[in-house]
């Protein structure tokens, strides 16, 4: 069997993104009604890295003059092949707060009133797919004989396949991850 291949390599998937942020308030004190309420705003945003874009395959060219005889299943007498590298996956992203409000331990006996407002939200953004690269040209020039014995063996296969575009990467089913929460006075 002759065997001519030139493959592109495949690009890189994007790098992952994270963002967390985390924020502790101080209790309040409910014997003094003139403090001030504690107002917390949280935002994390996370975005994952672009893939990277395959390779090109090469062109191929196979001249055979001889004979060639092959037996055996897929034995092809010529394999000529040109594949373009895939592009890589785009990042994941992941985003993410948490918030503690020690209040919440201070006032769990007492009547609720008002001592924070807390709201969070978070963003994320993946990375795009990587281009995929092109196949090259393949030439075969048979001027032999070429036998061959076997179930799928062809006596010339010869192909251009490019390469595939990758998307990014599935992010699981999107969570409510901010919330609100206002305690008030009695």
């Amino acid at each position: 069997m002759v065997s001519h291949q030139s493959v592109g390599g495949g690009g890189g998937d994007g790098g992952k993104g994270v963002a967390v942020t985390a924020n502790i308030s101080k209790p309040g004190i409910p014997e003094m009604p003139d403090e001030q309420i504690d107002v917390q705003v949280d935002f994390a945003m996370a975005i994952g890295g672009d893939g990277g874009s395959g390779n090109h395959g090469g062109s191929v060219d196979v001249d055979n003059h001889d004979v060639i005889d092959t037996s055996g299943i897929g034995a092809h007498g010529i394999f000529a092949q040109s594949a373009g590298g895939g592009g890589g996956s785009g990042g994941m992203p992941r985003s993410m707060i948490l918030s503690i409000d020690l209040n919440n331990c201070v006032n769990m006996i007492r009547l609720p009133i008002l001592l924070s407002i807390s709201t969070g939200a978070t963003l994320s953004i993946g990375g795009k797919g990587g281009a995929a690269g092109d196949s090259g040209t393949v030439t075969v020039t048979n001027e032999g004989m070429i036998v061959t014995r076997g179930a799928d063996a062809f006596g010339i296969l010869a192909q251009s396949v490019g390469g595939r575009r990758r998307r990014w990467k599935r992010l699981p089913w999107p969570r409510l991850v901010g919330f609100r929460r206002i305690r008030r006075k009695k």
